[in-house]
């Protein structure tokens, strides 16, 4: 597997297993939280189904990747972009996108295009930054 295929940006979020088993004794309102924010068919509906989720399940995701998701998903969507979502702590089959585009001194959410130009950082993903990204190659 290479980079991400022409049209398709990648979101890297990180999972937060603390969250997760705050979450555990709450999963209806984790659901709620997860439809709220992010159309749970993109990125959460697995894990608001079951917080103590597979390895190769994503999230739960912390508020301010939520967040992020959020602003990526309406702009990908305005501009005609796919999106795939890589928790870079559960990568199942993303593996190799994870070593290829992640270091460990990265901070998460990290937006790749298929140019391999890269978006880092949660101040970096306000809706104008992001437009301008995805607008790019």
């Amino acid at each position: 597997m290479g980079g991400p295929s022409p049209g398709t940006v990648v979101l890297f979020l990180g999972s937060d297993p603390a969250l997760a088993e705050r979450l555990a004794a709450r999963p209806a309102t984790y659901a709620w939280m997860a439809r709220f924010f992010v159309p749970p068919n993109l990125l959460l509906d697995r894990a608001a189904r079951a917080t103590s989720a597979s390895t190769d399940e994503p999230g739960p995701f912390p508020s301010d990747q939520v967040m992020c998701a959020q602003t990526v998903v309406d702009c990908a969507r305005k501009n005609g972009r796919s999106l795939q979502l890589v928790d870079v702590n559960r990568p199942g089959e993303a593996r190799e996108l994870v070593q290829r585009y992640v270091t460990s001194q990265d901070v998460l959410p990290i937006l790749v295009r298929a140019d391999g130009a890269r978006l880092v950082g949660a101040e970096s993903f306000d809706v104008r930054t992001v437009r301008t990204f995805l607008a790019g190659s």
